[in-house]
């Protein structure tokens, strides 16, 4: 289980997404994107490569804000939440490149929330401590990405394909863990390259197409297989 002790969870909020959209280089990347989600909801997001999955997970994480070149519209706030009240977000882009100057240990210690000791357990970083990060492998970086993400003290989990490098073992490890924030009411979404893995897991599906939303339901337990054949053959349909 995950270590809340430091963790002051108060309140179990909901969520509300309303008209998101993003402009840039002249064209529509997301285009009136709306939804609400309840404390604890865990939400898989698909889409064919282009759909706008990433820019949404940066739109609601607040990053769209502070980008040149980019114009958006909409907002992203909790339901409940008392006024002047922070929006608590956790946020894992796709992976990066590591940087060839810094060791797990001074790479988690700059982060603001070093890993709990039940995440460092969880994802075996003790023994990876003093290894610079270039050396890393393209798992072991993701799961230190992760501890680091998870970490925060944040209401709402935000996590770009980070089942990226990771091998079956620790696709179950993550999922786990983020099961466990759902449970203390956390919200959870997830951009996901195989959907169907999430079923144990999923409480929404969220399908995205060029931009705009093409489904939104809550199916636990039960992988939308219409809907999502209906969202990646529509766009092969769409191909030239």
């Amino acid at each position: 289980m995950i270590d809340r002790r430091n963790m002051q969870r108060t309140h179990r909020l909901g969520l509300s997404l309303v008209d998101a959209s993003v402009w840039k280089s002249g064209k529509w990347l997301l285009r009136n994107v709306g939804f609400e989600l309840p404390a604890g909801a865990f939400v898989v997001l698909a889409g064919p490569n282009g759909a706008g999955k990433s820019t949404l997970l940066r739109f609601m994480s607040g990053l769209l804000l502070v980008q040149d070149g980019w114009l958006s519209s909409g907002c992203c706030r909790f339901q409940g939440a008392s006024t002047g009240e922070p929006l608590k977000v956790a946020y894992l882009g796709q992976a990066l490149a590591p940087s060839a100057e810094l060791t797990v240990n001074e790479f988690l210690s700059l982060s603001g929330a070093p890993p709990m000791a039940a995440l460092n357990e969880r994802f075996e970083l003790s023994e990876l401590g003093e290894i610079p990060l270039h050396q890393l492998s393209g798992g072991q970086w993701q799961r230190v990405r992760l501890a680091q993400c998870l970490s925060h003290d944040a209401a709402l989990v935000l996590l770009d394909e980070p089942e990226t490098y990771l091998d079956r073992r620790w696709q179950t490890i993550l999922l786990d863990i983020l099961k466990e924030r759902c449970s203390l009411g956390d919200i959870v979404v997830v951009s996901h390259h195989r959907p169907q893995d999430a079923v144990g897991c999923a409480s929404h599906w969220l399908g995205l197409r060029d931009g705009e939303l093409m489904f939104f339901e809550s199916q636990t337990g039960v992988f939308p297989d219409s809907l999502m054949n209906g969202l990646f053959l529509g766009k092969m349909l769409d191909s030239p």
